[in-house]
């Protein structure tokens, strides 16, 4: 059981809490659901993954830009046609 793994149980945890007693009076969560901010932490591995998809994005931006563009025109249409 590793710290990372603590906060995750800490963070989740009232969550469940709250889920299995709903009908009586428990104290606020809600300083126990700040521990939701260590877990950005863990994302340090895959920085390096979200920057190549960064750079993909924007190397074909021009290109999913008309995909988008094309994709709503289709979806105009044919909400349209059936209206």
């Amino acid at each position: 059981l590793s710290i990372r793994a603590l906060v995750d149980l800490v963070s989740c945890a009232p969550f469940f809490v709250e889920l299995l007693v709903p009908g009586h009076d428990l104290p606020t969560f809600t300083w126990i659901r700040s521990f939701r901010l260590f877990r950005i932490l863990k994302s340090e591995n895959s920085v390096h993954a979200f920057s190549s998809i960064y750079r993909v994005v924007w190397y074909n931006s021009e290109i999913l830009s008309v995909a988008l563009f094309i994709g709503l025109l289709l979806m105009m249409a044919t909400s349209t046609l059936l209206w």
